[in-house]
């Protein structure tokens, strides 16, 4: 499956980045899917990481080339079984040679949570300062 510049390109992103077989099975993770998933070889399935999207019943190929444009909140798995929240996007090419038509990119979302939830903290503390002022 393609070059070393183009294995090296894929991983030095910050994304989570997996190309993957008609039936789910990982072709190729980068390094930071790696780290992040804690799977040490290439005997897993896209379904183990993505349980919530790609459940027994749904097929891999179809769900992704309907999905293609979207992008999809979800939670990705450790191969431990914990999880953490992740932005899912999805390609597909039907001109590309096999081992790249189906591609997941992951991104990783707990620091924008993390923002998130201190604003709305902060945001539900002035409104009560603002009360207790009236």
């Amino acid at each position: 499956m393609g070059d070393k510049v183009t294995y090296d390109i894929l991983d030095e992103s910050s994304e989570i980045i997996c190309f993957f077989d008609e039936q789910g099975e990982i072709l190729f993770m980068n390094h930071v899917g790696f780290e992040e998933l804690d799977f040490d070889y290439l005997n897993f399935n896209v379904r183990d990481i993505l349980p919530n999207i790609f459940s027994d019943d749904v097929d891999t190929s179809s769900f992704v080339r309907d999905n293609v444009s979207e992008d999809i909140r979800s939670d990705v798995y450790r191969k431990n079984h914990t999880c953490f929240p992740v932005n899912v996007h999805f390609y597909y090419n039907e001109e590309a040679d096999e081992d790249f038509k189906r591609a997941v990119f992951i991104t990783d979302c707990r620091e924008v949570d993390s923002l998130s939830k201190r604003l709305n903290s902060q945001e539900e503390n002035m409104k009560e300062v603002l009360k207790s002022k009236d």
